[in-house]
């Protein structure tokens, strides 16, 4: 592998360690990286685990400003028409132990649990984004912490002072164990646009027994009803293809969310990822591909063709199972989705900016087709924004 150094912690100080370390004016390893070394083993130093937030500057995003600014620019899953969508993090962390999350791993190796849920403060964190939203004339705030509702007190606080002070329209990453009645109608008033949350499963024994996800169907469906009567979209996130899921664990999963009917809908294909639970049980049953193709996860959308990302378990899930019930999902994600924005829209008409792209099989470069884009209606490939448009 053509990697030579990975930061394991968080970056801010390994970073600028590594810069030294590469310039040579500091001698030894690159404290807060794990480096690769001549003979190919590894070179581990600690992780930096930064538990005060306060002591850090905010983000510079002029780094992803253009010759016009940040006219030309979009990091945003949906975007409205003529807004720039910003994504912020509030905090870092998440209590949940999922067993597919790289986050999982990451808590289990922090030395100090209880500085793992950071937070900014309420009002310096109310006071960046009047600067951002002031200095870049910002429309839309994405709220992309790992799980924005990791700290209630944080959050209610926040939501009272963002209503008063900050006035635009914003989403966040929830779980539907706290999406109650009074939440969900406090988010709307502080002006909370979608909420996002994963489902991953629409069976309840495999989330539970496989996933680590241990809310019943009903508290599903109950949490999405409560975003619906508070006019707050729902965005569900769904796996596909995880190891030991048979075909009808596939289907409950499509079925649920037909049930929800959500603004919008998500579904990916497992990716095994070392070091969490679930990669080592696909690892344990021999599921690991030692080959396979290097396929963006959006190309099987865009091909009318998904494949299985481990080895078929025919008894289980086979290849043409997986690839037919994807293409139901696939069908109702075209056909279902309505997320929307229309504030400042005159004709009353809901609109989201297409901001679609192509993606080329082992390609360095993305092919952006605008013609096709304006044609194409709904699918994941029209939902997924181009991140960091160039």
């Amino acid at each position: 592998m053509n990697i030579d150094y990975i930061c394991v912690g968080d970056g801010e100080y390994a970073i600028g360690n590594i810069v030294r370390h590469l310039r040579g004016t500091i001698d030894g390893p690159a404290d807060g990286m794990w480096e690769k070394l001549d003979d190919g083993s590894v070179y581990e130093t600690e992780p930096h685990q930064i538990g005060d937030l306060q002591a850090l500057p905010f983000p510079d995003y002029d780094i992803f400003s253009k010759e016009d600014g940040f006219n030309d620019v979009n990091s945003s899953i949906f975007g409205p028409q003529g807004k720039l969508v910003l994504p912020v993090m509030t905090g870092r962390g998440c209590p949940y132990k999922c067993t597919y999350c790289c986050n999982t791993p990451i808590l289990e190796g922090w030395k100090t649990k209880k500085t793992f849920l950071r937070k900014y403060e309420p009002e310096a964190m109310v006071d960046e984004l009047i600067r951002l939203r002031d200095l870049y004339n910002v429309g839309y705030f994405e709220f992309w912490d790992e799980l924005f509702l990791s700290n209630l007190k944080f959050v209610r606080a926040f939501f009272e002072i963002y209503k008063e002070k900050i006035r635009l329209p914003f989403s966040i990453n929830s779980r539907v164990e706290v999406m109650n009645e009074e939440f969900c109608q406090t988010a709307a008033e502080a002006g909370c646009h979608t909420i996002w949350f994963g489902i991953e499963s629409g069976d309840e024994e495999y989330r539970t027994k496989m996933l680590g996800r241990k809310m019943k169907n009903q508290q599903v469906i109950d949490a999405a009803e409560n975003c619906k009567n508070a006019g707050i979209n729902r965005l569900t996130f769904n796996i596909v293809g995880m190891p030991l899921e048979t075909a009808e664990n596939m289907r409950q999963t499509l079925k649920l969310n037909q049930t929800i009917a959500p603004e919008h809908f998500f579904f990916f294909p497992y990716i095994p990822l070392r070091g969490t639970p679930l990669y080592d049980t696909a690892k344990e049953n021999g599921l690991l591909l030692t080959t396979k193709k290097n396929l963006h996860y959006l190309s099987a959308a865009n091909d009318r063709q998904f494949t299985l990302n481990m080895k078929e378990c025919p008894d289980l899930l086979t290849q043409d199972e997986y690839n037919e019930i994807c293409m139901e999902m696939l069908a109702f994600q075209e056909r279902n989705n309505r997320l929307s924005y229309t504030e400042g829209n005159q004709d009353g008409v809901d609109s989201v900016e297409d901001k679609s792209f192509n993606l080329v099989e082992d390609s360095k470069e993305i092919e952006v087709d605008l013609a096709a884009a304006q044609n194409r209606q709904g699918g994941l490939i029209e939902t997924v924004r181009n991140l960091f448009r160039s």
